[in-house]
């Protein structure tokens, strides 16, 4: 997911691109919507330049211009913003349980202390970002390790309610370790989502000539520009991969 994410960044820096690995948590959304809560933290710097580029400034009118839909989220997003009870306006945003009147200092009115919350705000935060980069892209990795069948199937309607909601800027990609993509359905996710995923990606074992390939792939993306090399694959070499392998 993450060579996927570099090359897509590499394409179009004004792309969005947040990633939430599945788990086997029970109930998996409240932990499957913080890991996507934190992602959306870590580029806060990204989404924060690009608003102001966007809308001109990153004040609570900025972010009211931003989250429409949504004071409370504009609300946050300010206090982050300003530094100013950044630490309560995180803790919200994640879904931790906040008193009164933590809640009446960050000017939130509601907690976000179940699933339909938690999915209203990723809704809000998805679609109000949509208009303000190229595209948002939600990347779902290891899918596999999802316990049981019952939790695939609510995962996949959460995620294809999400998907069904976004504008067309939006994208999903879904990801599981598997020997064949029919294992999909033997994991328990639902054709209702399979089918709104429009390209396939099977990944085949790596070998000791693709994985110099992937390897040499990997190094480019990954090297900073002040750290070119005439060898791609430096610091290892061809030889040496085969050996790991």
């Amino acid at each position: 997911i993450r060579i996927i994410q570099k090359e897509i960044l590499s394409k179009d820096k004004n792309v969005l691109f947040l990633c939430a690995k599945a788990s086997k948590s029970e109930p998996l959304f409240p932990s499957f919507y913080e890991r996507i809560i934190i992602d959306l933290l870590k580029n806060f710097d990204k989404i924060e330049y690009q608003i102001k580029n966007k809308v001109g400034n990153t004040t609570l009118d900025g972010w009211n211009k931003v989250f429409n839909e949504s004071e409370d989220l504009a609300n946050c997003f300010a206090l982050i913003t300003q530094k100013t009870q950044d630490r309560l306006a995180k803790r919200w945003l994640t879904g931790g349980k906040l008193s009164n009147a933590h809640q009446a200092t960050i000017n939130v009115i509601l907690p976000i202390d179940d699933d339909d919350k938690k999915m209203e705000i990723l809704k809000h935060l998805f679609k109000g970002l949509c208009e303000f980069f190229t595209s948002v892209v939600l990347a779902v990795d290891e899918l596999e390790k999802v316990k049981t069948t019952k939790t695939a199937g609510i995962l996949s309607d959460n995620l294809r309610e999400i998907y069904d909601d976004m504008p067309k800027k939006f994208g999903l990609i879904c990801s599981f370790s598997g020997s064949k993509a029919s294992e999909w359905f033997s994991l328990g996710f639902t054709q209702a989502l399979g089918g709104r995923l429009i390209h396939e990606a099977p990944l085949e074992a790596l070998t000791e000539d693709s994985i110099v390939e992937f390897m040499r792939i990997h190094q480019n993306l990954h090297r900073t520009s002040d750290n070119k090399q005439k060898e791609e694959l430096y610091p290892f070499t061809a030889g040496g991969i085969k050996k790991i392998l």
